[in-house]
């Protein structure tokens, strides 16, 4: 560009035209390097709490079940935690902010839910089955 700014017109289409082969030119004294490719390391995937809850709940043989229906204040879903398939005896339960909520043995929906632990929430499920 330089070369046929400095040119007077006649004399510039006597120039060869530009290749398209352009490679950049490095300065004599800078060292090549190799180009490095790595691949990008895979995002860890956070894992829900819920997840984690039904598989501890499967280790201990139990069954983690949709109820179908909202808690009243929350709106969050419903589970039953059981050892039968028919959910009798078992643990209502929801989860909220990483926590089991479970509602005690033997009360009803309008009785208030207490965080529970999941070892806590296994015996508690588990208290009729023999």
């Amino acid at each position: 560009m330089n070369k046929a700014a400095d040119l007077e017109p006649e004399e510039r289409r006597y120039l060869p035209k530009p290749s398209l082969d352009v490679q950049p030119s490095l300065p004599a004294s800078t060292p090549q390097l190799p180009i490095l490719t790595k691949a990008p390391e895979p995002a860890e995937e956070e894992v829900p709490f819920r997840v984690i809850v039904e598989e501890y709940i499967a280790e201990h043989n139990l069954l983690f079940v949709p109820l179908g229906r909202a808690h009243e204040i929350t709106r969050l879903p419903m589970f039953r935690v059981s050892s039968s398939i028919e959910g009798k005896g078992g643990v209502t339960v929801y989860i909220l902010d990483d926590v089991v909520w479970a509602m005690p043995a033997g009360g009803s929906e309008a009785d208030r839910f207490k965080p529970t632990g999941l070892d806590d929430l296994v015996l508690q499920a588990t208290k009729g089955k023999k």
